[in-house]
C-alpha cells in the first residue's frame, strides 16, 4: 500500500491550528494558566488553600498537602479576561456556548457554586462562582 502525502495547514496561531476557537475557554485557559487579576501562582495556591468548600476541593482532586498541586490546574476569571486580555469585544453568551453542563450546580452559603461541564473538544471544566467572579478551572490533565 502506497503512503499518502498530507499537507499541513501552517498558517494561522497555534490557537487555530489546534482548534481551539478565537476566544473559546479553552484558549482562556491556556492563555492564563492564573486565576483573576492575573494573580500569580502564590495567589492561586492561597486561592484552592482557602475557604473554598471541601466538595469544591474533591471535584478538582487537588490535594492541599502537595505544596506544588496548584501548578497541575489552569484558571481564569472570566470577567476580568473578557475585559482584559481578548483586547476586543465578545460576546458574552457566545463565549459561555463552549462549556457543556453535565450535572447541577453545587451552591453553599458562602456565595460559591460550581458545576462540571464538558468542552466541544470533550475537555472537563468547571464552571465556578465566587461571589461576585466567576471562571473556569481545569487540571491539566483533563484538557484533550
Amino acid at each position: 500500500m502506497r503512503a499518502q502525502t498530507v499537507n499541513f495547514n501552517r498558517e494561522g496561531t497555534p490557537y487555530d491550528k489546534l482548534r481551539i476557537g478565537h476566544h473559546g475557554i479553552k484558549r482562556a485557559l491556556l492563555a492564563n494558566p492564573v486565576i483573576a487579576d492575573s494573580m500569580g501562582g502564590d495567589a492561586m495556591r492561597d486561592w484552592l488553600n482557602g475557604y473554598l468548600p471541601e466538595k469544591f476541593i474533591e471535584a478538582i482532586d487537588y490535594d492541599q498537602s502537595d505544596p506544588l498541586a496548584f501548578t497541575d490546574y489552569l484558571a481564569f476569571d472570566e470577567d476580568w479576561y473578557l475585559e482584559n486580555e481578548v483586547g476586543e469585544e465578545v460576546d458574552y453568551d457566545e463565549f459561555q456556548e463552549d462549556f457543556k453542563p453535565s450535572g447541577l450546580t453545587k451552591s453553599f452559603g458562602n456565595g460559591f457554586s460550581f458545576q462540571n461541564g464538558n468542552l466541544p473538544d470533550g475537555s472537563k471544566v468547571i464552571h465556578y462562582i465566587d461571589g461576585l467572579g466567576s471562571g473556569y478551572i481545569a487540571h491539566k490533565d483533563w484538557l484533550k
